[in-house]
């Protein structure tokens, strides 16, 4: 299951985006700032919830496609 995760495009750009919120939000901690720490919160969040939306929309639109390429690899 794992090797299967890690062969997925999409899981690698999960992990990348989550690091890269990660570094953004400990650097601004460390700067000691808390109005620029909730903004960013804010922004993360809201950027997040704007991606599960569109990916969710998209899943909705075009099932079809998703599935089409499940079924071509196995």
């Amino acid at each position: 299951m794992i090797s299967i995760q890690l062969k997925n495009h999409k899981f690698w750009l999960l992990v990348i985006a989550i690091g890269c919120i990660t570094i953004h939000l400990t650097l601004v901690w460390v700067a000691d700032n808390q109005s620029l720490l909730s903004v960013s919160f804010l922004f993360w969040a809201a950027v997040c919830s704007l991606s599960w939306g569109a990916m969710r929309f998209c899943w909705f639109m075009f099932p079809s496609s998703t599935s089409n390429r499940s079924n071509a690899k196995t």
